[in-house]
């Protein structure tokens, strides 16, 4: 169960992380961050479920932690200085992150529980809801 979840979370990583473009604006960030997000779900279903909807904190070795910790604290950077830049509200970026987190697991409950699939204009309309709530 460990290797698993380090593996979901280092694709997940990549996917946010690696691959975000450099010095873009908030805006174009927090697309790549959501987008990844939504794309990881559709591509990578499982994964994406076994991250989001378990609570891995009982079995877990520390050390599997590792990368879940690291997107967290990438989030939190980022939402300090779009902070600093004006674009973000002023709210502890823990509080910001997990409530985009809640948006994005709110998104997959509703469409799996409805037997949908995720569509381009589903994340579209979430992406811009989200942005909403988090912007200055």
């Amino acid at each position: 169960v460990n290797a698993v979840y380090r593996r979901c979370q280092a694709d997940l990583a990549h996917r946010l992380i690696d691959s975000a473009p450099q010095g873009a604006p908030a805006r174009e960030l927090f697309r790549h961050w959501w987008w990844g997000l939504c794309n990881f779900a559709r591509e990578e279903p499982e994964a994406s479920c076994f991250l989001e909807m378990h609570h891995h904190e009982l079995y877990l070795e520390p050390e599997s932690f590792a990368e879940r910790d690291r997107i967290r604290q990438v989030a939190g950077q980022l939402i300090l200085g779009a902070q600093a830049s004006g674009e973000v509200r002023h709210a502890p970026p823990d509080i910001l992150g997990f409530l985009v987190t809640g948006a994005y697991v709110g998104i997959l409950k509703a469409v799996g529980e409805r037997g949908e699939v995720l569509t381009d204009e589903t994340i579209a309309l979430a992406e811009e809801c989200v942005w909403k709530m988090l912007e200055a």
